[in-house]
């Protein structure tokens, strides 16, 4: 009797110890299935994601500081170079829209023709003009940054027809000449 009253107090703490460790494995088992399973792989493909939507922002980024530094050489460039070198620049680098000629502007003798070249979002009007009194030579102006809206009304009749191509020229281009220096 003794030894069974021995044997039992010895296997009671381990009885007990086999139940405690049961229940911490099944409390342990509940606590993992009441968490949310975490998808590493759509966390990966979030990531990605969030990675390409900055690396497109800062190329935009970039890409905007770039055609702001170019806009600022046109017109730093503008300032330094010479009106002849100036003309050739738009011409060269700008990208040519719309032009009227002489037959397109009646009434309108001195312009014999005017080009609108977009270069970054800026719009350059060339204009040739007469520059001398029997109409026989004539000379290219640079006109920088000329609003759209300005050139679409210089282009467009305007109500009643009243005013000519030279009349609009003056209300809405002449006023944009590009500062450039006369030398060559």
């Amino acid at each position: 009797m003794k030894l069974l009253l021995l044997i039992s107090c010895l296997a009671i703490p381990y009885l007990g110890h086999a139940q405690t460790k049961k229940n911490y494995n099944s409390s342990s088992a509940l606590m993992r299935a009441t968490m949310p399973r975490v998808d590493y792989e759509a966390l990966r493909k979030q990531k990605d994601r969030e990675l390409q939507i900055l690396l497109e922002m800062n190329r935009r980024s970039e890409e905007q500081l770039r055609r702001a530094n170019q806009e600022l050489e046109l017109s730093n460039a503008s300032d330094l170079m010479s009106c002849d070198n100036l003309l050739v620049m738009i011409k060269s680098r700008g990208s040519f829209k719309a032009t009227l000629v002489s037959i397109d502007m009646p009434g309108t003798d001195w312009l014999r023709s005017v080009k609108i070249y977009q270069m970054n979002n800026n719009y350059f009007v060339i204009a040739e003009m007469v520059s001398d009194r029997y109409g026989l030579e004539t000379k290219e102006y640079a006109y920088c940054g000329i609003p759209s809206q300005n050139w679409n009304a210089f282009v467009s009749a305007p109500i009643g027809g009243r005013l000519t191509h030279g009349e609009r020229f003056h209300d809405y281009i002449i006023d944009y000449k590009c500062l450039c220096s006369p030398q060559n």
